[in-house]
């Protein structure tokens, strides 16, 4: 069983203020927060937030150029965005939803920093729909408008509660769509998922920026509900289905053995096993031991074999728990002795803990506060693993697999919103969503294919890949399509993948407006793009350097001019070009060259 929960950012202003969802990087002032779950209306506390109470974390924020009191929880929220509600029951009319007369928010609770309210706010503007496809129909649980959560910029493994969140994404109107379990496999997902995309980019008001659509996974074998939480690529969809199921049949297999051993008799217990790496030649532990932490040990009561071997992955597990709260991962016998780690180190703690024959050790190395945390966070574990209850929220990685996130989210977690009224849907709005009528992805290619002069294929790649506005952005700016479908297209992933960063939007757009405005080349544009993205210089310093490295064409004139007249004979382009690069170490447009050699003919 197989369904989806599909995010997509609306552009314009954010849903509870009048802040624009663009924002130029610029940071203003920074604050920091403690978050504590409350109990729901019944007394109950939600298992995702309990959690994320034992991890006792402080968060930080720092606020940016689009962001305000209402973000910074500092200012109730504002009158919610009326066309984010409209954009959501547009789509939800698209998809044979129920309609509503009013719509009303709900507070979600969110304790792990992502909201600095601790809750996120959230309305369903349609439920119960229906969308045909190529296997069936999928059912649409409901179509929901909700505000982004904060952008997480980095957290700092040694210092567990320093956790840094920008401010530049939270309160952005965000559309949720949830399916039923009605889809069939991972092609069926990509198929639903990119149908879905098409009926929100046909509105005109999607976002299209990093992490503006994103892609949540459930997905149930009979061991409870997975959620894989954030994927952004739909290549990674049906990598990512794949991998979770072979990873909970995988791991089912390995508690079948388990059981069969006699399920874990004795709880996870670390104690102090530093006495037995005193004389270690460890790179990994003797840093540690600098860094004043030590290495803890505890038997892993039948374990063995089942931590890491060619199907059997429990300890990856126990390692993403071991994460989540700050620390590098775990060692084990299974893969011991590794790392600088001897036997013999191995065996010295081996005969102090007298694990049995189908026994492993595990290694955490950490300090004490968190090893005993560790104890009772990795007991919890194997027992919910040996009921084959896998139920929980992973968060996936590049190559497919998933990595274990938090525990999943209850009904307790959800209350009423008190601070917004409830929002009315008049006669006009319910006009101005019924003459929405979506577009199909051949439809709108043909269409980008003829405005802007490019190529059929290239028009079809930006619709699939849902990147229509920012082309007629970045068009609007280079007044060129052909060179804004090759920027987009070619330049910026593959210079973002060759050098491993990726430029930043605000600056980019600002080189791009330098370009046209100077009237560059292809060339010199992309020589000032990979200058910013290697050595992160805004666009007015990129701009600089390129021109001062670069032939003017008058400059080129001349060098073209003096080839040709030495030469006294016909130069080929290639000989041309090899000579220039001979006479100047200056960068230059081949193209051009070899145009003012046509024109001197």
């Amino acid at each position: 069983m197989i369904g989806l929960e599909i995010h997509f950012q609306l552009k314009g202003k954010k849903l509870f203020c009048d802040c624009s969802t663009e924002s130029y990087g610029v940071q203003k002032t920074s604050f920091e927060r403690i978050l504590s779950p409350t109990a729901s209306e019944m007394g109950f506390y939600d298992p995702a937030a309990e959690y994320e109470k034992t991890r006792d974390r402080k968060f930080r924020y720092v606020s940016t150029d689009n962001s305000c009191l209402v973000e910074a929880d500092e200012e109730p929220p504002h009158s919610p965005n009326e066309d984010a509600i409209a954009t959501g029951m547009m789509v939800a009319g698209s998809l044979n939803c129920r309609p509503l007369d009013s719509v009303m928010f709900m507070r979600k609770v969110v304790v792990d920093g992502s909201n600095t309210s601790g809750f996120q706010r959230t309305a369903v503007v349609g439920f119960d729909g229906k969308m045909e496809t190529s296997r069936g129909p999928v059912r649409i649980s409901s179509v929901c408008v909700e505000e982004d959560s904060a952008r997480k910029i980095e957290q700092d493994r040694k210092v567990e509660e320093d956790v840094l969140y920008s401010l530049d994404r939270l309160g952005i109107p965000l559309l949720e769509i949830v399916t039923e379990p009605d889809i069939l496999d991972a092609e069926h997902a990509v198929e639903v998922a990119k149908s879905i995309g098409f009926i929100v980019a046909s509105t005109g008001r999607s976002r299209r920026q990093v992490d503006s659509i994103r892609q949540d996974v459930n997905i149930s074998l009979g061991f409870g509900r997975v959620e894989i939480k954030g994927i952004q690529k739909l290549s990674l969809i049906g990598k990512s289905i794949s991998h979770e199921i072979e990873r909970q049949r995988n791991m089912r297999d390995a508690m079948e053995i388990l059981k069969k051993r006699g399920g874990m008799k004795r709880p996870i217990m670390f104690s102090e096993a530093g006495k037995y790496f005193e004389k270690t030649e460890s790179k990994m532990l003797k840093n540690a031991f600098r860094n004043r932490l030590s290495i803890y040990a505890s038997v892993g009561s039948n374990l063995d074999g089942l931590l890491k071997n060619d199907q059997f992955r429990v300890g990856k597990d126990l390692s993403d728990i071991a994460k989540a709260f700050g620390l590098g991962g775990i060692l084990h016998t299974d893969e011991l002795p590794a790392f600088g780690i001897t036997g013999k180190e191995v065996e010295m703690a081996r005969e102090e803990l007298s694990p049995g024959d189908e026994d492993a050790i595990i290694f955490v190395i950490a300090d004490k506060s968190k090893a005993g945390k560790l104890s009772d966070a990795f007991t919890s574990r194997i027992k919910k693993l040996s009921s084959l209850d896998f139920s929980e929220t992973r968060g996936p990685l590049e190559d497919g697999s998933t990595k274990f996130l938090r525990p999943l989210p209850g009904k307790d977690r959800m209350y009423p919103e008190t601070d917004v009224p409830i929002v009315q849907i008049g006669s006009d709005a319910r006009q101005r969503i019924s003459e929405f009528v979506p577009r199909s992805e051949e439809e709108i290619a043909k269409d980008l294919s003829e405005e802007f002069s490019i190529s059929l294929q290239d028009a079809r790649t930006i619709a699939s890949n849902f990147l229509l506005d920012d082309f007629r952005d970045l068009t609007e700016t280079t007044k060129d399509g052909k060179l804004s479908a090759r920027i987009m297209l070619q330049t910026i992933p593959e210079m973002e993948k060759k050098h491993k960063a990726s430029f930043e939007t605000g600056e980019l757009n600002r080189l791009l407006k330098i370009s046209t405005e100077m009237g560059w080349s292809r060339n010199t544009l992309e020589n000032a793009m990979e200058v910013m993205l290697t050595r992160k210089l805004d666009a007015k310093q990129s701009a600089k350097e390129v021109q001062e490295a670069s032939l003017s064409e008058g400059d080129l004139m001349v060098l073209v001019k003096e080839i040709a007249d030495a030469s006294g004979k016909e130069i080929k382009p290639g000989t041309l070009i090899a000579m220039l690069k001979q006479k100047t170490k200056k960068s230059f447009d081949p193209k051009e060259a070899i145009e003012i050699l046509e024109k001197l003919k």
